[in-house]
């Protein structure tokens, strides 16, 4: 079933254009001179924090208590928890005013600023559906950051928020379709509203408040939790902030522009077990001790004639009456609008995330399942939590592979150059993905040549590289890269131009899981694999990529080449191996490597990791470093042979989240080990110790 038109919902003409100015109805706490010095650029969202008390009082239109001291926070019945979280927003933000708004604050600035609005406010059927429309109202008339009473800050947001954020939120959850409404969701990928911060004004803030408005009097669903989730929570708030990131794209954006900088989930306070997944502050934490879902309120919509905090009605409104409807008020509720199990479509069909590497930038990517896999994790659910996907799926925040990799190329560069900063030099990724090691690269300054052989892969990547401003640095070569061929293709193979076409074909269980299964991606079905056959044409729907020959579709591998990336699978190895006289001649920049598991039981058409790094140290390559099952082996074996007297000491230098250092002597030890042949192993190689 169809909702409302989109367009729609923003003919509430109820925002003014001015912005910012104080309302005296909230009681403020702090100041600008304390704490820390301010950036040195003004940042657009104003240092104020505000939060929310009394909206879900069962008579929370006749308040017991008089105003709430922002510093005592004696409120009636508040829990020590949520005291103590509400008091963390004003240790940490000592540079930030503080301000607390209960219902009457919220009535008097929508009557005051926003009266199109109060008769839809009045008619909101929950005061949690008052309390989600007063946060957008608040945040969109003063700016700053709202979070909830029972969410705990544990960062500074000035260590948070940018000088040029516009608004910011961060993603809540990401679950299957099937799963939504059961779980009482409202959208497949969802962001939260527990905190988010803006700047005064924000034009989806505006669009957001207009929506819910419209909304006051439509019954979604029959299930009064995904009927609120619908009207005024999540699922409106996720659209209009998803529409607005895509609506004013990073790159290029004019100066002021709306810009939306959405947060992976491990910024906004969720955390998971794996140590090396736990590097970055959390910026808050939500306790839920207010769970509106588990606390149902007992209310209902603002009557006319009902005392309304004293504050003085606007003229023409009805008095009260019976039940005869009265001016200004809405119809009455009708049936639902949707069945119970539908879920509404997404605003877009890629999703925007920005990666918490430095420089940030954002990657577009699809949804659970929906997308393109990493090594054994599905990249766009990576993404969403952690905002990191470094080579061979780690999703360390920040990404350890990726720091080692971009830390070696600048110490060739700087060798190379002898200059500190050298002109832009060019990194080479194949096997690109979604483009994190591509675009975190082009946010660098690199050149980048990437090659991605999935056709939505590449889709997604070239929306990033405009949506980023990229254009002018990434250059996306869609197709395979494969070592030159001991024999031609099969007579009468298709071509795109003058490269042959291969077939892609999904690896193990990965379509059944929309290429978001254990192992899932794409491999190349041609001759060297041993299925002449497919080059004759691919079954229908499936999809099909040009071949590409190394060394010459590299363009040249010049003294200008920063670093190497393969990430090609099946012939990672043998393309380590026929690119090493070029990557000699171009002076050993750094290689990172992903092949798959040991070298035992290799499956056909796959070389040996130990071949490819041994034809790197034939080359003049001096180290090699890796990450992996592979290094987990050796710290596993060595630890336990230390423990035995057996070793004096060891090369597994450092700690895990460094890798395990291989010398050439030991490429041997490879052998000694066994993995599982579907993982990935990561190897920096690099002409200098």
């Amino acid at each position: 079933m169809r909702g409302a038109d989109s367009q729609g919902w923003t003919s509430v003409g109820a925002f003014p254009k001015e912005t910012g100015s104080q309302h005296a109805g909230a009681r403020s706490h702090g100041s600008g001179d304390r704490g820390a010095s301010p950036p040195t650029r003004t940042p657009r969202i104003p240092p104020t924090i505000h939060q929310m008390l009394g909206l879900f009082e069962p008579d929370w239109r006749r308040p017991r208590h008089g105003p709430i001291d922002p510093l005592r926070l004696d409120f009636p019945g508040l829990s020590a928890d949520a005291r103590a979280a509400m008091r963390s927003w004003q240790v940490l933000n000592p540079r930030h005013a503080y301000r607390l708004w209960d219902a009457a604050d919220v009535e008097a600035l929508v009557a005051a600023h926003y009266p199109a609005l109060l008769p839809a406010w009045r008619a909101l059927p929950h005061a949690v559906e008052r309390a989600d429309l007063g946060r957008y109202l608040v945040v969109h008339r003063h700016g700053g950051v709202y979070a909830d009473a029972d969410v705990a800050a544990l960062q500074p947001m000035d260590e948070v928020l940018r000088p040029g954020d516009a608004l910011v939120a961060a993603w809540e959850n990401v679950i299957p379709l099937g799963e939504v409404a059961e779980r009482e969701f409202g959208r497949h990928a969802q962001l939260l509203q527990w905190w988010f911060a803006a700047e005064a004004g924000h034009p989806a803030l505006a669009a957001l408040a207009a929506r819910v408005a419209a909304a006051a009097n439509v019954t979604f669903y029959a299930n009064p939790r995904r009927d609120t989730i619908e009207r005024s929570g999540p699922g409106p708030f996720t659209d209009e902030v998803l529409r607005a990131a895509v609506a004013a794209p990073r790159g290029g954006a004019a100066v002021g522009a709306p810009t939306v900088t959405v947060l992976p989930q491990v910024a906004a306070g969720f955390q998971w077990t794996d140590g090396a997944r736990s590097l970055l502050p959390r910026s808050s934490l939500h306790l839920f001790t207010g769970s509106w879902k588990e606390k149902p309120v007992k209310d209902g919509p603002v009557k006319e004639g009902e005392e309304l905090w004293n504050v003085q009605r606007s003229e023409g409104e009805g008095q009260a009456g019976g039940s005869e409807q009265q001016p200004g008020e809405l119809p009455t509720p009708a049936k639902p609008l949707y069945e119970a199990d539908y879920v509404p479509p997404g605003v877009t069909p890629l999703l925007p995330t920005t990666c918490l590497e430095e420089p940030r930038f954002v990657v577009l990517h699809h949804g659970l399942g929906l997308g393109v896999p990493g090594d054994q994790v599905d990249a766009g659910l990576a993404l969403m939590r952690f905002g990191a996907l470094g080579p061979g799926g780690d999703v360390s925040t920040p990404s350890r592979t990726l720091r080692a990799f971009f830390e070696a190329c600048e110490r060739h560069q700087r060798a190379r150059t002898g200059a500190r900063d050298a002109a832009p030099a060019t990194l080479v990724d194949v096997g690109a993905g979604y483009g994190m090691l591509a675009l975190a690269a082009a946010a660098r300054g690199y050149r980048v040549r990437a090659f991605e052989a999935a056709p939505h892969a590449a889709q997604a990547l070239h929306a990033s590289i405009a949506h980023n401003g990229f254009q002018g640095r990434v250059t996306l070569v869609e197709g395979v890269l494969r070592p030159n061929p001991a024999e031609e293709p099969a007579s009468g193979a298709p071509t795109r131009g003058d490269a042959p076409l291969v077939c892609l074909s999904p690896r193990g269980e990965a379509a059944a899981h929309g290429y978001a299964g254990e192992g899932g991606g794409f491999q190349a079905d041609d001759a060297r694999n041993g299925t002449r056959a497919a080059l004759q044409g691919c079954p229908a729907g499936q999809p099909r990529a040009a071949v590409h020959r190394a060394p010459s579709a590299l363009g040249g591998l010049g003294t200008d080449l920063a670093g190497l990336r393969l990430n090609a699978w099946s012939w990672g190895g043998r393309l380590a191996q026929e690119l090493a006289p070029a990557l000699a001649r171009a002076g050993l920049p750094p290689v990172l490597l992903e092949l798959p598991g040991g070298p035992r039981d290799v499956p056909p058409g796959q070389e040996s990791a130990a071949l490819a790094l041994a034809a790197l140290y034939r080359a003049g390559y001096v180290h090699a470093r890796h990450w992996g099952d592979a290094c987990r082996a050796r710290w596993d074996a060595e630890r336990a042979a230390l423990l035995d007297g057996l070793l004096g000491g060891g090369n597994l230098d450092g700690t895990e989240a460094r890798g395990c250092a291989l010398t050439e002597p030991e490429l041997g030890v490879l052998a000694s080990l066994s993995w599982h042949q579907n993982a990935t192993e990561v190897y920096l190689v690099t002409g200098v110790a």
